[in-house]
């Protein structure tokens, strides 16, 4: 019961002869409730009502932004709203909170009237691995608008530490090969400042050439990498995401926080935001089935990483694999 029907069915009662006790009990209100508005004038309680209807929020001044990104895209969800706020204005909003944008986002849907729909994929939680003992690899794709609203088609590579979630994500204009499969290790092995012990893949053919009885046969090129960086691997075999469900995760992850409807300039740009985003977002939120923050638990995983090899790895690269067009 709320508002002037409240008000109204208090001041009924009390014209009626109840007391105040059997007031709250005909209408199942506390008394502190009843007290407050037994002797109170309609004036009265209007000026209350109307000096108490708005309070001022922290997100005011934000809130046509906010509609914007709702209008134009509804099916963006409050953790993305909350980044491109901190992407648009980084001062701003460097101490906004989850809970007051959800609760805002919520709000303005309310009010004016735009619904969101969610398509959940659910993963059956495994136990975690020991601290740099493994990592996780998968490839995405994504069509992104340029500035002109031209279809731009993107491939990327992701990595995360099974142990604290720690993300590193690589975007290209091609499909992924044996290169550039390779020079994202490199990559991602300078963003980690070092490499796991077991890295999880799916059955590639960048990786795989073969399958002999169960044993499986990797590309030249990705073995010999392999053995001079000196880490384990693991192929999973179908659909299996008890195995890979963490990497599946952040493949969903980026594409739905990070990639949905950002409008693509050149890729050193698009690289170099994706950069900022695992630093503000991926990486310094609190993880949803941990319940730490990646970047946190990091800084004690990164002790237990391998070192990484010179600098001569990196140049057999190039050395080794050589494009050709036929």
């Amino acid at each position: 019961m709320k508002g002037i029907i409240m008000y109204s069915k208090i001041q009924q009662c009390k014209e009626d002869g109840l007391n105040k006790s059997q007031t709250s009990r005909e209408l199942g209100i506390s008394r502190g409730t009843i007290r407050r508005y037994w002797d109170m004038s309609l004036e009265s309680y209007e000026k209350l009502h109307n000096g108490s209807k708005r309070r001022k929020r922290k997100l005011d001044g934000y809130q046509k932004y906010m509609l914007h990104l709702l209008f134009k895209h509804n099916e963006y969800k409050s953790s993305q709203i909350l980044d491109l706020l901190k992407e648009r204005y980084p001062e701003q909003a460097k101490n906004f909170k989850y809970s007051t944008v959800n609760r805002e986002v919520k709000l303005l849907r309310q009010e004016h009237n735009v619904p969101k729909s969610i398509n959940k994929r659910q993963y059956q939680a495994v136990q975690d691995l020991p601290l740099g003992y493994q990592a996780q690899v998968d490839v995405g794709f994504t069509t992104q608008n340029d500035i002109h609203g031209n279809p731009v088609k993107l491939s990327f590579i992701a990595m995360v530490l099974s142990c604290s979630r720690y993300k590193y994500v690589e975007w290209f204009l091609e499909n992924p090969t044996a290169f550039t499969l390779l020079r994202f290790h490199n990559n991602a092995f300078d963003f980690l400042g070092g490499c796991p012990e077991e890295i999880v893949y799916d059955q590639d053919r960048t990786l795989v050439t073969d399958e002999n009885f169960g044993d499986i046969i990797f590309t030249t090129q990705f073995e010999n990498y392999r053995q001079q960086q000196g880490f384990n691997t693991y192929i999973c075999r179908g659909f299996d995401p008890e195995t890979k469900g963490k990497i599946e995760s952040v493949v969903k992850y980026v594409k739905d926080n990070f990639a949905s409807h950002r409008e693509f300039l050149d890729l050193p740009a698009f690289n170099q935001e994706c950069i900022n985003w695992l630093a503000r977002t991926a990486n310094a939120k609190v993880h949803g089935t941990t319940k730490k923050v990646p970047a946190e638990v990091f800084s004690l995983e990164k002790k237990f990483l391998k070192p990484i090899p010179g600098a001569e790895i990196k140049s057999s690269i190039s050395k080794e694999i050589i494009s050709r067009k036929v």
